[in-house]
């Protein structure tokens, strides 16, 4: 006669975590992490690492064969490239150890680079210029209009007060682009 009963061995294990590759400087970064528990029920810490400091720590409550989320959120202040990891804490007699961890890494970029448009009427080009530069992720943009010598954004009149200071300015002239003085005097300050 032989003993047919089957030991479930409690472990606990990050499945996974989800974060993008590049990250820009001083914007929040999201990383999704998905743990789960075999035989075992209850509370356990998730923590994330940069380097060899712990930057995060959540609880979180697990039950058998499901699945948890978490979120970590983190922003960056200088470029680079660093490496992470994400551990959740070990029960007493835990044996598996190697799932208890998953390292990454992410690539800190600078800002993203700021595009001024400056166009005296709507037009098609003015939006495919626009949607072009929404295309590339490294990219913002901001779109102005200048009637009779006024600024615009949208409806509303607006200043250059306070802008960014962009990478590019694109001008478009459909024949009648007559900037304000002081949009004219921006130009020159922005670089």
């Amino acid at each position: 006669m032989a003993d047919s009963t089957i030991r479930v061995i409690p472990d606990l294990e990050i499945v996974s975590v989800n974060a993008n590759r590049y990250a820009y400087r001083n914007e929040a970064s999201v990383f999704r992490v998905r743990a789960r528990a075999t035989g075992y029920e209850g509370p356990a810490a998730i923590n994330l690492y940069l380097g060899d400091s712990r930057i995060g720590s959540q609880s979180v409550q697990l039950s058998p064969d499901t699945e948890a989320n978490v979120d970590f959120t983190h922003r960056f202040g200088n470029t680079g490239f660093y490496r992470y990891r994400v551990e959740i804490q070990p029960l007493e007699k835990e044996q598996r150890l190697g799932n208890n961890s998953l390292p990454g890494a992410i690539e800190v970029l600078s800002e993203k680079e700021h595009i001024m448009v400056f166009s005296d009427s709507p037009a098609w080009d003015n939006k495919f210029i626009i949607d072009a530069i929404a295309t590339n992720p490294r990219w913002d943009s901001s779109a102005y209009q200048i009637r009779e010598g006024r600024l615009f954004r949208g409806e509303s009149h607006a200043t250059m007060d306070g802008a960014p200071n962009p990478a590019v300015i694109v001008l478009i002239n459909n024949g009648n682009l007559r900037p304000d003085s002081a949009t004219q005097a921006f130009y020159p300050q922005s670089h």
